[in-house]
């Protein structure tokens, strides 16, 4: 049994599990580990896909780093494109090239000085849930971010605490449109 760590960052909650030895649950969808790997044999949307209909919206999950994040749907608007049963569309995000913003944020406690805010790229890949195809890819910056109220570190790792920025959530949603809803 993993140990569950929950950080509140502001309005966004983040639940860490750290593992215990025992065998990491299935992936969320069958997203490569990196950006430009093989897809993966098993995940947890194995019989749980439909072939693309005409029109949308297409039940979609958004995966990032194994997880599905397709709550963000709600968030823009668009709960309707969030898969309940089965999916039509997998979009894998991967987030990388991280540069340094000459931008930081306080750390209310002291402690810390200023944390350095690092800009990156993500890059999104859509495929065809049923037959695992690439359909698509676009890139978007990474410049949205938060300052966060509370900061959590170990001890002797306060050089590694860094603020990371990501793309934004309206922007992720113009770029999925002609896949999600085609005409």
């Amino acid at each position: 049994m993993g140990v569950a760590v929950l950080a509140i960052v502001g309005i966004s909650v983040t639940l860490i599990v750290l593992a215990s030895g025992k065998d990491e649950p299935e992936p969320a969808a069958f997203c490569p580990t990196d950006r430009g790997g093989a897809v993966l044999e098993s995940s947890q949307l194995d019989g749980r896909t439909e072939p693309l209909s005409a029109s949308g919206p297409r039940p979609t999950i958004l995966v990032s780093d194994g997880h599905n994040v397709s709550y963000l749907f709600g968030q823009q608007q668009v709960p309707e494109w969030e898969y309940r049963d089965k999916a039509q569309l997998v979009v894998c995000e991967y987030t990388h090239s991280l540069q340094y913003n000459a931008t930081s944020c306080p750390d209310d406690s002291g402690k810390l000085g200023r944390i350095p805010v690092f800009r990156t790229t993500s890059t999104y890949v859509v495929y065809e849930a049923a037959t695992k195809k690439p359909l698509g890819r676009f890139d978007l910056p990474g410049t949205q971010y938060t300052c966060p109220s509370v900061v959590s570190y170990e001890p002797g790792h306060e050089d590694e605490v860094k603020i990371i920025g990501h793309a934004d959530a309206r922007e992720v949603v113009a770029q999925l449109r002609p896949y999600v809803e085609p005409r």
